[in-house]
């Protein structure tokens, strides 16, 4: 699932030069949009499969070529925490959005 609006930043001339020099069309394929951010995350957390009472896994990260920052949930966080490499940059917060249903939690 993505936003709209990241859906709109798609470098379509990119995308479609890259997939076919390296002749794997398929990999060119387009998630799901929906109009914010809020959305695309409610439809992520209704099809995961989640029992009841079990807090979701999520990763936010601002792109795929930076990933040194991200924004975890805590049962991600209870598996990574005690790696070397691996610091907290702040307290525990829900992701919030504005009143247009895009993020406002900021990585």
């Amino acid at each position: 699932m993505i936003s709209r609006r990241l859906y709109e930043k798609i470098d379509f001339n990119s995308t479609y030069t890259n997939t076919i020099t390296a002749t794997f069309l398929d990999r060119a394929r387009i998630p799901m949009v929906f109009d914010t951010d809020k959305q695309a995350i409610d439809v992520g957390l209704k099809t995961i499969w989640n029992l009841p009472g079990v807090k979701p896994r999520i990763i936010v990260i601002k792109n795929t070529l930076k990933l040194d920052e991200m924004y975890i949930s805590e049962p991600i966080w209870e598996e990574i925490k005690n790696k070397n490499n691996i610091t907290s940059s702040g307290n525990w917060e829900e992701i919030n959005f504005d009143k247009s249903g895009n993020f406002l939690t900021r990585i």
